[in-house]
C-alpha cells in the first residue's frame, strides 16, 4: 500500500501548503477567520501522514524559539 509519503511530489506540495499556512499564523500574519477557511479548504482531502509531519517540525521549532526567547 502506497502513502503519500511515497509519491514525493505530492507530498512536498502539501508539506509546503500547510507548513506556509502554519507559518503565517504563528507569525500572525494570517488571521484566524482567513486561516479556518485555508485550513477547511486544505483539510478536505488531508492526508494525516504529511499534517502529522508538519505540525511537528513546525511546532517544534516554534516551541525552540519560546524556549530560547528568539
Amino acid at each position: 500500500m502506497d502513502t503519500l509519503s511515497d509519491k514525493k511530489e505530492k507530498y512536498d506540495e502539501l508539506y509546503k501548503t500547510y507548513h506556509s499556512v502554519i507559518e503565517m499564523q504563528l507569525s500572525l500574519s494570517m488571521d484566524s477567520i482567513r486561516a479556518k477557511k485555508v485550513w477547511r479548504s486544505a483539510l478536505s482531502d488531508v492526508d494525516a501522514s504529511v499534517l502529522a509531519d508538519v505540525l511537528a517540525d513546525v511546532l517544534n521549532h516554534a516551541g525552540h524559539k519560546i524556549v530560547s526567547g528568539k
